[in-house]
């Protein structure tokens, strides 16, 4: 800003003009990308240039913004059986904003689903489960950074002879489906056990209707 446009610049160009008064509080933005600097901490270095080599008195201000939505380190899953399924658990710390894709090429992971869950919250780790199939082809997961929605996903109720079927949008895969005898914020909410099936870009859970009592339905997604 303020500097020649047509020569190689370095610590002894001066600036184009001179700046007084209120001209001494203008602010120029500009925005810079950040696809090239190297990971791990970069250091931002400044120079201010003076419109004579005579003049003694400078002054600078900077205010440095970070935009954008870049995703930190995928943590690591680790796998094993759990019984008939198979359990797939990662850290929780910080990572509420991570949810497990699956899919059966390697290859080509735009074409991987989100799994609808649920996904457990236990003594800091999340944990996701689904039975162990032994035929059809290999699946492979990875943890995809999507972030923490703005809002809540809007819950939807379906009403079948002998079932009532819950559903939401795919895009909110990570919360869990919890129930209730009544509306309580103590602990009588309880996870309703997956893994929820995707329908028509819907994460959706068939709840049978075995009684006649009160049941409470809510969304949480479990972080620390």
């Amino acid at each position: 800003m303020n500097l020649p446009t047509n020569q190689p610049l370095s610590y002894l160009t001066l600036a184009t003009k001179y700046a007084s008064l209120d001209a001494l509080h203008n602010y120029y933005p500009t925005n810079i990308s950040v696809s090239f600097l190297p990971p791990g901490t970069n250091v931002l270095a400044i120079e201010v240039h003076k419109y004579a080599p005579y003049m003694v008195s400078t002054s600078f201000d900077l205010e440095l913004f970070g935009m954008g939505d870049y995703p930190p380190p995928a943590p690591p899953i680790s796998i094993d059986l759990a019984g008939t399924d198979m359990r797939l658990r990662w850290p929780a710390t910080n990572n509420a904003g991570f949810v497990l894709f699956s899919g059966t090429d390697l290859l080509q992971t735009p074409s991987w689903l989100s799994l609808g869950g649920p996904f457990m919250l236990i003594d800091g780790i999340y944990e996701y489960r689904e039975p162990m199939l032994l035929s059809g082809p290999g699946r492979f997961y990875q943890l995809f950074y999507l972030g923490l929605p703005a809002i809540g996903p809007r819950l939807k109720v379906r009403m079948e002879a002998d079932a009532a079927v819950l559903s939401w949008g795919s895009d909110f895969a990570g919360f869990n489906l919890e129930s209730a005898s009544a509306v309580s914020r103590t602990g009588a909410w309880q996870t309703l056990s997956g893994p929820y099936t995707l329908s028509n870009g819907n994460v959706q859970v068939r709840v049978s209707r075995t009684n006649s009592t009160n049941e409470f339905f809510r969304l949480r997604k479990p972080s620390l």
